[in-house]
């Protein structure tokens, strides 16, 4: 039926993504992991919401492109790793030891640009590659910065 969608859509809501919405990540991703812990009857330690609130500058600086679901799917699945006996420390090292998305989204913050194309080539001995991905850009922008 065509006006299917119009009887369906009675409020439509926008909301910015989460990754423009860092001040909510944090209290979220707490949220979920209470929830997630209960769920497997372990509680939620000062300690854990400690080592959260350590962890916040890994997860503000993750991009999020799953939304919230995806905060949701990764809180779950740390706290099967925290509902053990005895409990890890939870630190942003081992935050991204167990949800390696995150680790390669720090990985991927571009080099400060204190190193010139020819410093970065010299740090890393003459390896191209290695050093325009230090430097966060392509071979050939490293090419043309090197040529200039």
């Amino acid at each position: 039926r065509r006006d299917l969608f119009y009887r369906l859509s009675i409020l439509r809501l926008q909301l910015p993504p989460l990754r423009e919405r860092v001040t909510d990540i944090l209290p979220l991703a707490e949220s979920f992991l209470k929830v997630s812990l209960a769920a497997l009857s372990a509680p939620f330690s000062a300690a854990l919401r400690q080592g959260l609130q350590a962890s916040e500058t890994v997860l503000v600086h993750y991009d999020w492109p799953g939304n919230i679901r995806e905060l949701r799917n990764m809180m779950e699945r740390l706290a099967l790793f925290l509902s053990v006996e005895p409990t890890p420390d939870l630190t942003p090292q081992f935050l991204q030891l167990l949800l390696p998305e995150l680790a390669r989204e720090s990985a991927k913050t571009p080099a400060p640009r204190l190193l010139t194309p020819q410093q970065a080539l010299e740090k890393f001995k003459g390896d191209k590659t290695a050093a325009a991905n230090y430097l966060g850009i392509s071979r050939t922008t490293f090419w043309r910065r090197l040529k200039n």
